[in-house]
């Protein structure tokens, strides 16, 4: 399992492999076998102490979906009669990837060890860890039952993204509210009407601002299957989001690097981009800094618009700049530390989700409104309150509060 969500995980890595690994590893993703239906009642009876059908009016034997870790499906509440998802856990899975893992740290260390003229400035036992990390964090569903309520209150009162209740959670199994849509592929994106397209490209862009630049604390497996689209009302749909297991909680220095680096993207500005990135890795002892500077130098000269751009072209250019980004930190061999590794990328993810919905539609003016108006020490302060507030509530429902991801200090940049 460890290394079919390696395979998974990898094609997001801009920072670490080039377009043609990432095309061919991320095959291996494809297609993970549910478990039988047998295990999933075995197990939810001795997690919840009692028969599926006294807690379940109804559940659906059938595989909504599944991952490497564990797999979905729908049931209704026996008590209340509501609709829910209900994730399960691969049994066997966390064993299965701690043997995995050790085979993995022992080869990276080898190879560290053996050849460190090709293999050093890759730091591979640093990234054998990072992935440890990034699994484990999935491998309890209280974290996601967490991190759920977290998002909640996060955007109590908002239109912008609806986040699914977390009813009950134990470390195999999460009971969460079910939330109706499809998933946001660039084929259900494009079969909406274009009002309809245009709304929901609206409610991510700020989805996401609010995440980075409000409450600092950012879903970190953002990719089309955890983004649901509920276009049934094509005047109001609902953006929802889903399998939040991993989420990024920045520090003050995490969240100010990183606004700075999407100010640099709203203003065109190659030298605050570099600032930033070189800014993002705990050293940059491998990196050849001048080389780096001069190509990203030339990457936003080349594809910086003028007085008489379309605004499609500035968006092609913006994406150009994204991806050329991760080319030239990767080229320079620049360290990037992996929490914000994943936060770069999943601005690359949404410039894809919003330029799959309308080309035409002007992220940059729109990111730079948020970017205008930083929160108040009132608004830092009703945040805190209400995360405390979710927490205890959280407690007193018998759901463990426990502590979001945090990846090692640096993971190294470099080609594949």
């Amino acid at each position: 399992p460890a290394f079919v969500k390696a395979a998974g995980g990898a094609p997001p890595r801009h920072d670490l492999t080039t377009p043609a690994f990432r095309a061919a590893f991320g095959r291996l993703f494809d297609g993970v076998a549910p478990h039988p239906f047998a295990d999933t009642k075995l197990l939810l009876e001795k997690e919840l102490g009692q028969p599926v059908d006294r807690v379940f009016e109804h559940f659906h034997p059938e595989v909504v979906g599944s991952g490497s870790i564990g797999q979905v499906h729908r049931a209704v509440l026996r008590d209340s009669g509501r609709a829910v998802a209900v994730k399960v856990l691969h049994p066997g899975a966390a064993d299965a990837i701690a043997r995995d893992f050790v085979l993995l740290q022992a080869a990276a260390s080898a190879l560290d060890r053996w050849f460190p003229a090709t293999f050093r400035h890759l730091e591979l036992p640093t990234q054998a860890a990072e992935w440890g990390r990034y699994i484990a964090s999935q491998l309890d569903a209280r974290v996601e039952a967490h991190n759920l309520r977290t998002l909640r209150a996060n955007f109590a009162g908002s239109d912008y993204v609806a986040v699914p209740d977390a009813l009950l959670a134990t470390p195999n199994v999460l009971v969460q509210e079910f939330c109706e849509g499809s998933p946001a592929t660039p084929e259900f994106l494009a079969s909406l009407p274009p009002r309809t397209r245009d709304i929901i490209a609206g409610k991510g862009l700020n989805c996401y601002c609010q995440m980075l630049l409000r409450n600092h604390f950012v879903h970190g497996d953002l990719h089309p299957g955890n983004i649901l689209i509920d276009a049934r009302n094509p005047d109001a749909p609902t953006v929802s989001l889903l399998d939040v297991g991993l989420c990024l909680d920045l520090t003050p220095a995490e969240a100010a690097n990183t606004r700075r680096l999407v100010a640099s993207f709203c203003n065109w500005d190659a030298e605050e981009c570099i600032a930033a990135v070189l800014g993002m890795g705990s050293h940059q002892r491998y990196a050849d800094i001048d080389a780096f500077k001069a190509n990203m130098r030339d990457l936003f000269r080349r594809y910086k618009p003028s007085d008489d751009t379309t605004q499609a072209d500035v968006n092609g250019g913006l994406e150009n700049v994204l991806n050329g980004m991760f080319d030239c930190a990767r080229e320079a061999r620049v360290t990037m530390d992996a929490k914000n590794a994943n936060l770069t990328f999943s601005v690359l993810v949404l410039e894809g989700f919003v330029n799959s919905l309308n080309r035409d539609f002007d992220m940059v003016t729109h990111a730079a409104r948020w970017l205008a108006t930083p929160p108040s020490a009132a608004s830092a302060t009703a945040a805190l309150a209400n995360a405390v507030a979710t927490a205890t509530a959280a407690a007193s429902a018998g759901v463990a509060v426990a502590k979001t991801f945090r990846p090692p200090r640096s993971i190294n940049i470099s080609a594949a």
